[in-house]
């Protein structure tokens, strides 16, 4: 599993706009991207391998089971 720098999207775009207005000065325009805040997340296939591992060893109720999935649902992108 790849693990990636997730970044906060509305940081980027605000240090986007104050580089076109020139308020803030990159040498490289990639530099925003280093400046931005990093965003926790667990990566949806996580989750899922921790749902299914919780069901097999019958650690998880079946209403928690619904609730995870539906988290997992909230936050899949088709």
């Amino acid at each position: 599993m790849r693990i990636a720098r997730l970044i906060d999207a509305n940081a980027l775009k605000e240090l986007r706009g104050k580089f076109i207005r020139g308020e803030i000065h990159f040498d490289y325009e990639g530099d925003m991207v280093d400046k931005c805040p990093t965003v926790y997340a667990v990566p949806i296939e996580a989750l899922e391998q921790l749902r299914d591992k919780l069901y097999e060893q019958n650690l998880i109720t079946m209403e928690g089971l619904k609730q995870l999935n539906m988290l997992i649902g909230e936050y899949t992108i088709d």
